[in-house]
């Protein structure tokens, strides 16, 4: 072989090499960015798991105010500053719960069509870029379209007798019991869900939705559901 095919046929694996070099350089960065804001966004939507014993207290006190309003008595009063009360409206419990809605959308996906001029290596990499940043905005928007539960976060929950309300983004919204058409309490999994006739399905779940949902399904349904309601068949026991 001449030499100066030696010399070329030995310089490739290192071109090779150079090639790899240049594109973790440009996509490294990237990629960690991408797992960052990945795991500052899981922080955010975490909600605290329970302890064993404060979730016996918890379930406890939904069964005892369950004999409670069986027994024909009111629901306590409990004061809330930060909410005003409709005419005629009575707070009955002021709580925490995690908060998501499910829905879905349409999306739009416009692929990015970069020009990168340089140098071969610098505009592999350019194209390596858009390739991995297509990719990823493909796969955000065919999520994003499908309805799920979504929003998912810690909220503070009042109930009145009136409606449910969360503070969620930053702000109270309420949920009227007038436009409620199903809900389904799962005390088992700790979760409470509403469909309803105007806006979006609600789903609220942790250690205060069993009371919420006695609270609820005797407001709806009456008294006598708190005994015959299948949903709350596992706290007659307790």
């Amino acid at each position: 072989m001449p030499t100066r095919e030696r010399h070329a046929a030995a310089a490739l694996p290192f071109g090779a090499l150079s090639l790899v070099g240049v594109l973790l350089a440009w996509l490294g960065p990237i990629v960690c960015l991408v797992l960052l804001w990945r795991s500052r966004s899981s922080s955010r939507s975490r909600v605290p798991k329970p302890t064993a014993e404060l979730a016996h207290n918890k379930w406890s006190a939904a069964a005892i105010i369950r004999k409670f309003l069986l027994a024909g008595r009111e629901p306590r009063a409990v004061p809330v500053w930060d909410v005003v009360p409709q005419s005629g409206e009575v707070f009955w419990l002021a709580g925490e719960a995690a908060y998501s809605r499910f829905y879905g959308h349409d999306v739009s996906f416009t692929p990015a069509h970069g020009v990168v001029v340089g140098r071969p290596r610098t505009v592999i990499a350019g194209l390596a870029v858009a390739v991995f940043s297509n990719a990823s905005a493909r796969r955000k928007a065919a999520g994003g379209g499908v309805a799920q539960w979504r929003e998912r976060q810690r909220s503070r929950v009042v109930v009145s007798n009136r409606r449910v309300i969360c503070r969620a983004n930053d702000q109270w919204l309420s949920f009227w019991y007038s436009d409620v058409t199903s809900v389904d309490p799962q005390l088992e999994q700790w979760s409470l869900s509403f469909e309803f006739g105007t806006t979006q399905p609600l789903l609220l779940d942790g250690l205060d939705v069993p009371t919420i949902a006695v609270l609820v399904i005797s407001t709806l349904y009456g008294t006598a559901a708190l005994e015959s309601h299948p949903g709350l068949a596992c706290l007659r026991s307790a």
